[in-house]
């Protein structure tokens, strides 16, 4: 039986083919939305939405780490840039806290299409982190 109590946010790993999976510390899986439609059917005049199949609304996969001296979201997001980037397949573990997976997320055609960095501020004294925003061909929760 599974237990009622929900999982931590905070202890997770995430995977990118290609990419080390150590030092995510945020994570913003895509909004699984369906496209709605306005339908009236003939001269009832009741209106009503549905959902027609296939109709997802897409959204974006982002992710951020502090920055090292490891170049691989960099890299990928200008190779993607210059037109020669590949889509890339990524996983996103919820662990518990003896750090065994407790579920994953799967996503496919993992694309950037967007990279920043966190504001450079000397008063602050916080780590410097990178972003990058992905989408996506789908994803399975395993």
């Amino acid at each position: 039986m599974s237990s009622p109590v929900p999982f931590s946010a905070a202890d997770f790993l995430v995977e990118i083919e290609g990419i080390g999976s150590a030092g995510f510390s945020r994570v913003l899986l895509p909004r699984q939305e369906l496209r709605t439609v306005p339908y009236r059917n003939g001269g009832d005049g009741q209106r009503t939405t549905f959902a027609p199949a296939g109709a997802e609304v897409p959204d974006h996969f982002v992710v951020t780490r502090g920055v090292t001296a490891d170049t691989s979201l960099w890299d990928w997001w200008q190779e993607t840039r210059a037109g020669g980037g590949s889509a890339r397949r990524a996983s996103v573990v919820l662990l518990d806290e003896s750090q065994n997976e407790q579920a994953r997320w799967n996503l496919v055609d993992c694309d950037p299409v967007a990279y920043w960095l966190s504001p450079l501020d000397a008063t602050l004294g916080e780590v410097l982190t990178e972003t990058l925003c992905m989408t996506t061909g789908g994803m399975d929760r395993a």
